[in-house]
């Protein structure tokens, strides 16, 4: 994939994902009216729009982040450990300035702490469904050399 295309996927996924959750949670609060992000976010805007504006160009930069730290699992030479230890590094670096911006969280010492718990838990089920998947690629050329050599 080209870096304009990666671009433009990155910035779609973000803002289809960011929109929605919105939606979502705009839905689960029984807002009458849609909210972009959180009231501590909100508080920086005189109108909705502008939030909304804002928020789709936040959103659109998680997207191309999530896009572009992706070809890291395209390294061949790396180990899936070691894949997913500069994948989590580049992510976390680039999300959370992102994830602070939206009004996700405030800044603080147990909300740091809590981002970083909640991050490293999801990429320790990432590196685990990455091993298995490895392993069943691994037994799979295996049967198949095991078919080709009888």
């Amino acid at each position: 994939m080209g870096i304009f295309k990666r671009i433009l996927c990155g910035a779609g996924f973000g803002t289809f994902f960011g929109f929605w959750n919105a939606v979502f949670f705009s839905w689960i609060y029984h807002s009458t009216e849609f909210i972009p992000s959180t009231p501590i976010f909100m508080q920086h805007f005189t109108s909705n729009l502008t939030a909304t504006i804002v928020s789709g160009l936040l959103w659109m930069i998680i997207g191309m982040v999530f896009s572009f730290s992706g070809l890291i699992f395209r390294k061949d030479n790396w180990s899936i450990t070691k894949k997913t230890i500069v994948h989590f590094c580049v992510t976390y670096t680039l999300f959370l300035p992102l994830a602070v911006l939206c009004g996700w969280f405030k800044i603080g010492f147990w909300n740091l702490i809590l981002f970083t718990m909640i991050f490293i838990i999801i990429y320790i089920f990432i590196w685990i469904s990455s091993m298995i998947e490895a392993r069943q690629n691994v037994l799979l050329v295996n049967q198949k050399l095991k078919r080709r050599n009888q």
